[in-house]
């Protein structure tokens, strides 16, 4: 009887923990339907730096609103774009980044940027890229 009763304890337990990681995984995978991307305005490239001109646009796909949306880039800059509704997007002023291109020579730049944001009265801060591409190809690595 005390081997059935383990065994149930153990299932039981299981259980529990399936149904708290199928939660846990529906909630980020809800908070990841916030999403951002670069809307390029102009990239003049010059020696080691390229200046790009761009907009940032966020965009909620979920169905519930992602509050007190920021954008945070890595140099310090930072760009509140308030609350962006389900299904909506949100579209900042014209920002400008000096991006030093002399260490990676790419075509397309990747701009590493975190946004923050409240999600279903929690805090989210998730990990994200914006991406430039320079309209001509980099020069042979030195």
């Amino acid at each position: 009887m005390t081997g059935i009763a383990s065994r149930l304890r153990g299932v039981s337990s299981l259980v529990a923990l399936a149904v708290v990681a199928v939660f846990a995984s529906a909630s980020a995978a809800s908070a990841q339907q916030v999403s951002a991307k670069a809307e390029v305005i102009s990239v003049a490239e010059g020696g080691d730096f390229v200046d790009v001109q761009l907009k940032v646009l966020v965009t909620n796909s979920d169905s519930s609103v992602a509050s007190n949306v920021f954008v945070f880039f890595e140099d310090g800059l930072q760009i509140g774009l308030g609350d962006v509704e389900p299904g909506s997007s949100a579209v900042s002023q014209t920002q400008s980044q000096a991006i030093n291109v002399s260490e990676h020579p790419t075509r397309n730049l990747a701009l590493p940027v975190t946004l923050k944001y409240r999600f279903e009265g929690r805090d989210v801060e998730q990990k994200a890229a914006l991406y430039v591409h320079r309209p001509t190809a980099p020069g042979p690595v030195q």
